[in-house]
């Protein structure tokens, strides 16, 4: 489901996981954009609008995802951030559908280049230590979803757990030092570990039980690949 946040995991709780007889709920939140897109929606415009019409988002997610989407031929190898060829080691499982043609390939490109350094240098704004008003207006815009979220699940005798997931740039040191340089930003003026501390406290300060997956997956990221090829979402 792309483009959803807070004010959607609430709703996907109230229309279908309130009906089960859950013992532990999990959200996943992403640092990469659950935040961002809460500060994002001024209450004006397309974001504004698809928040309030199912109708307006199922037509808006396809198109911002044609416009950003990779071509179906790989990009050239010298351009790609890493080399396509680690796919050749990959075991491929699953079982195979003759009436399906496509092959899930964890090294095929999602993205063009372009928009990939595109989503990861909006979503950088975040980390930069001169806008921490960006992180205090997230918080604020995710409190009255998160905090219904607490409430309506404990209600249930239900336990709720926050999970952070981090966003690519976070794990990857190369790859943060390139959309540094490209942002013209200096070491000491950004900190990509921020928004997962200013959350944390934050959901500890409400009583939320909640887990930062940022320290096991930067530990990993040098051993394995954590995110698909040219794309913003953890595997």
């Amino acid at each position: 489901m792309p483009a959803v946040g807070p004010d959607y995991y609430r709703r996907m709780w109230e229309v279908e996981g309130s009906r089960l007889d859950a013992d532990l709920v999990i959200v996943a939140f992403f640092m990469g954009n659950d935040l961002r897109d809460a500060v994002r929606d001024d209450g004006r415009g397309l974001d504004a609008l698809a928040r309030r019409s199912l109708a307006v988002r199922l037509a808006r997610n396809p198109y911002l995802g044609w416009r950003g989407i990779a071509p179906r031929t790989p990009p050239d190898r010298g351009e790609a951030r890493r080399q396509p060829e680690e796919a050749r080691d990959y075991p491929r499982g699953g079982i195979l559908l003759p009436e399906f043609t496509d092959r899930y390939d964890p090294m095929r490109p999602t993205l063009s280049p372009e928009a990939f350094a595109e989503t990861n240098r909006r979503r950088f704004r975040l980390f930069v230590e001169a806008r921490r008003e960006l992180l205090d207006e997230g918080i604020d815009s995710i409190a009255s979803d998160m905090r219904a979220l607490r409430d309506q699940i404990g209600a249930t005798g239900a336990r709720l757990v926050v999970v952070l997931i981090p966003s690519e740039p976070q794990v990857d040191p190369e790859l943060e030092a390139r959309i540094a340089e490209e942002l013209g930003l200096q070491d000491d003026e950004y900190d990509v570990g921020s928004p997962n501390r200013v959350l944390s406290a934050w959901l500890e300060a409400e009583s939320i039980p909640h887990h930062d997956l940022l320290p096991a997956l930067a530990e990993a990221a040098g051993r394995v690949d954590l995110y698909r090829f040219l794309d913003t979402h953890w595997n």
